[in-house]
């Protein structure tokens, strides 16, 4: 009698209903950045969905791999343009309809990217709408001998603690760069991580390519045996291996591009982000503008001309990151 009695328990509380802990579906690190540094990053390939998460909130997907153990997409805000990284089992995800992408604001930026004329410099986007009263500033890291321009990012958090807020930039990374100054690259994902500045992480190419002497046409990316994809798609694979979230935005090294690469850059769903007011060579910032200059030390002059225009005009400017100034209501 006792053993049928434990048995027949044993069937009763098998059968009760359990909770199951449910599946973490959280972004890849908070704020888009994780602390870690060495993420395994494989299987990375393209593809054009149109996807929603759990809460609904309505995705384009961009890019499908294998974030250590679980399959993950990097997808984009259609309205926002800010990207963010799921794991593939936390979203849902169909074919892409014309109408979704044509009435997206992400969509109508990628057309002004990819649309006619095609010059040899500056192609894409190089300021935000007509309207726009805002200025967003965009920091080149190409390969360099020098390290980080250290008194410009202390500027831009001496106005983050003035302003009570992170300062918005636009960080244009190259692989080089991430990779020669391991410890400088964790300096500014440490930065956003305590909301000092609220970095939007710009594709600037893997090698950044530059043969002295050369013309335009073979020169940076458009130099014999480049290989785009690498240089392009495999500098995003290094930018989540490395903890962050890449953006939707790539900028040419040297701005020079051809046609066929702002269609393929477009086909991978990213934009051509140019500039109206590249500092050293004499362009003046005014609202709506995109401010190039770099920070690897390699062009003092235009470090000099921004911390110049800082102080000349910071009472006046209202600061925004590239994704904000190119939102339209």
């Amino acid at each position: 009698m006792t053993s049928k009695l434990l048995i027949i328990a044993g069937l009763y509380f098998a059968c009760l209903p359990f909770s199951v802990a449910a599946e973490d579906c959280s972004p890849f690190g908070a704020l888009g950045v994780s602390r870690q540094s060495n993420h395994a990053v494989a299987e990375y390939s393209t593809e054009f969905l149109n996807c929603s998460d759990q809460k609904g909130q309505k995705l384009f997907s961009l890019r499908r791999f294998q974030l250590g153990r679980d399959e993950s997409q990097l997808l984009v805000n259609p309205q926002t343009l800010k990207t963010v990284i799921l794991k593939s089992s936390c979203v849902s995800c169909s074919a892409m309809r014309n109408a979704d992408y044509q009435n997206s604001n992400y969509g109508q930026w990628l057309d002004d990217s990819m649309s006619s004329p095609y010059p040899l410099q500056n192609d894409g986007i190089i300021k935000g709408p007509a309207r726009s009263a805002a200025v967003a500033v965009t920091i080149d890291m190409c390969p360099s001998r020098k390290g980080i321009s250290q008194k410009v990012y202390d500027r831009l958090l001496q106005i983050s603690v003035e302003q009570g807020q992170g300062f918005p930039v636009g960080v244009a990374m190259t692989k080089a760069w991430l990779e020669s100054y391991p410890r400088s690259f964790v300096w500014l994902k440490t930065q956003l991580l305590q909301r000092r500045l609220d970095i939007v992480w710009i594709n600037h190419s893997a090698t950044h390519p530059y043969r002295k002497n050369q013309s335009l046409e073979n020169n940076f990316l458009l130099s014999p045996g480049i290989n785009f994809s690498k240089e392009v798609l495999g500098t995003e694979a290094a930018l989540i291996g490395a903890g962050v979230t890449p953006s939707i935005f790539f900028r040419f090294p040297g701005l020079v591009s051809s046609r066929e690469q702002i269609l393929t850059l477009g086909n991978w769903g990213l934009i051509a982000l140019g500039s109206n007011a590249w500092l050293a060579k004499g362009e003046r910032a005014r609202a709506g503008s995109v401010i190039l200059i770099h920070g690897n030390q390699n062009e003092p002059a235009g470090e000099e001309l921004f911390l110049n225009y800082v102080e000349n005009k910071t009472a006046d400017i209202a600061w925004a990151s590239i994704t904000e100034l190119l939102v339209l209501p």
